[in-house]
């Protein structure tokens, strides 16, 4: 890959970071006027029109064709759209937006664990010594020091919930694994439009149970520009350029820059008044940096298996 093209491609990663940190702060403002299903079927249903209008566009009719695949493609756009977007978000009620970005950051390691626990295949090492130090950073920064205190109505429920939407953005991601003849953009779509559908569903059952709420027109409006944003910049767009950045730069380079997502995030809450204690800092610089140091440690087994 020429510098000429790995430039722009870093560049656009770094506009990923600056909009995925922006959208866990400025989603928990919308969430004071609209509920966690509302709010994830209006950004959904925006952002999949793009989706769908850009898969019409570079595959044609062959792009929807499914292939007898139907059942893969409804678990895991359930798994990476309805279980994570209701759930990471749900989770901005009971936590900061810090919190939710460095959880969102220990994917790798969850990757790792389901890789051992499904295949056999340990990590070395000195992945594992990342893996352990990156939840005991997530642990200080979850429990800020006093275990009892966040079981006790601290952030811990909404923390397991952000871990939860992890947990179905991890089943989404491996995945694209099972349908090889799917484009990334493909896959994305149709599981983009089985998780929608997904959440449209659980609202309509939940909705006469008072368990979930249709917010107003004036509620909608008021939250129009925030809601736009969210779904054509931080959703389509965020992921389309993530997916460039991914081709031109390899996976290891792309996630290295993608680590500094949480830590503007938390630059983010300060300048919001939320001010994280110095053990929350201090979590985060752990996980950061044993997730910077697995990256480096692939980048370098890939350089010596090739």
């Amino acid at each position: 890959m020429t510098s000429a093209a790995r430039g722009p491609a870093t560049i656009g990663m770094v506009c990923v970071v600056v909009v995925w940190a922006t959208q866990m702060p400025l989603s928990q403002e919308v969430l004071r006027s609209i509920d966690q299903y509302s709010f994830a079927i209006l950004r959904y249903l925006i952002g999949c029109s793009l989706f769908v209008a850009t898969l019409a566009w570079r595959e044609g009719r062959a792009g929807f064709d499914l292939g007898g695949r139907a059942g893969a493609v409804v678990w895991h756009g359930v798994c990476g759209f309805t279980v994570f977007g209701i759930f990471v978000f749900w989770a901005l009620y009971y936590t900061t937006p810090a919190h939710v970005a460095v959880i969102m950051s220990l994917q790798p390691m969850i990757i790792a664990f389901w890789m051992w626990a499904r295949h056999g295949r340990a990590p070395t090492p000195p992945v594992l010594a990342c893996i352990g130090i990156a939840f005991v950073g997530a642990a200080l920064m979850i429990t800020r020091g006093d275990p009892m205190a966040a079981l006790a109505g601290g952030s811990a429920t909404g923390d397991a919930m952000a871990l939860l939407g992890a947990a179905g953005w991890v089943v989404y991601t491996l995945g694209a694994a099972r349908l090889p003849g799917f484009s990334p953009l493909k896959y994305t779509t149709l599981c983009a439009l089985a998780g929608t559908a997904g959440i449209v569903i659980l609202t309509a059952l939940l909705v006469p149970l008072d368990l979930a709420r249709i917010p107003t027109r004036a509620e909608v409006m008021g939250e129009l520009w925030a809601i736009v944003y969210i779904a054509v910049v931080c959703f389509y767009g965020a992921i389309l350029m993530f997916t460039v950045g991914v081709a031109r730069l390899g996976a290891v380079n792309a996630l290295l820059i993608g680590n500094a997502t949480p830590v503007l995030v938390f630059a983010i809450d300060v300048w919001r008044g939320l001010a994280p204690l110095p053990i929350e800092w201090l979590g985060a610089a752990m996980v950061v940096s044993a997730l910077v140091a697995n990256n480096l440690i692939e980048a370098r087994r890939t350089r010596a298996a090739s």
